[in-house]
């Protein structure tokens, strides 16, 4: 049986590209989570001010709320 280490482009797929995927996929959490915060803030800092929430936590299942829906 072929060792992994007998050639040096397995070598390279086996252990360089997953951590490469590892590496992008903390960086993609990270930057769903930042924005997630960065939205959640805002949204704190409008109700704390007396406005209202963003648009789009407005928006339910039956579309934004306000004097226009009715």
């Amino acid at each position: 049986m072929r060792s992994l280490f007998d050639n040096p482009a397995l070598l390279l797929v086996g252990m360089v590209l997953p951590l490469l995927v590892a590496v992008v996929g903390l960086f993609v959490i990270y930057w769903l989570v930042r924005l997630g915060v960065r939205h959640g803030a805002a949204d704190a800092d409008r109700l704390q001010r007396g406005g209202g929430l963003t648009p789009h936590a407005q928006s339910g299942p039956a579309g934004p709320a306000g004097p226009a829906a009715g």
